[in-house]
């Protein structure tokens, strides 16, 4: 298991010792570093948010259940999970209530896909942070650095955007999510 998610993340300090990402004020416990693109942020948006990413990248996604399915009786995530059973491991269907526009999948499930996307085709959520998420994502993300100063003249967005284009130069997205190689002009990675 530990071996598993420590492939996952970055930075993931088991041992009590310090912590080696810079700055980290929490330096002697088990923790980890999610990227601002892992599932684990990306979880919080709501789904309109998420497709709007997409959309503004001309990302494709599914809104409707995939062609030659149709709706089981009772409804219900036809995901399958691993459930703990009293007589052990069982794989069933999520069975959580599914909605229009989501294409046959329960929200969680669904967010789990737009993420994978998202992911897939490396876009990076800071694009459409607030100025509140990106000021709090800079002390996460870069705690030893202080955040620039707002000029005296520069409102909310010119600020927020200033700060998310710094960001975004600076720290990079997570290195050990799956994502789509890029290629060049001729087709070649």
């Amino acid at each position: 298991m530990v071996s598993t998610v420590a492939s996952l993340y970055p930075v993931l300090n088991l041992a009590p010792q310090k912590c080696p990402h810079p700055g980290c004020p929490i330096k002697r416990s088990l923790h980890a570093h999610h990227p601002r693109d892992c599932l684990f942020y990306l979880r919080d948006w709501d789904v309109l948010r998420l497709q709007r990413l997409l959309q503004d990248n001309r990302v494709v996604f599914n809104t409707d259940p995939p062609a030659g399915t149709r709706a089981t009786t009772g409804g219900g995530c036809q995901v399958m999970e691993q459930k703990e059973t009293m007589a052990g491991l069982k794989d069933e269907p999520c069975g959580k209530e599914t909605q229009a526009g989501y294409a046959g999948l329960c929200q969680a499930h669904y967010k789990e896909y737009l993420v994978n996307l998202i992911n897939s085709y490396s876009l990076d959520p800071a694009v459409l942070y607030s100025l509140q998420e990106v000021e709090l994502v800079w002390q996460r993300c870069l705690p030893a650095a202080q955040l620039p100063p707002r000029g005296p003249a520069e409102d909310d967005e010119t600020y927020a955007g200033r700060l998310i284009k710094k960001l975004m130069d600076e720290v990079d997205l997570g290195p050990k999510i799956p994502r789509r190689q890029k290629t060049d002009a001729r087709g070649l990675h």
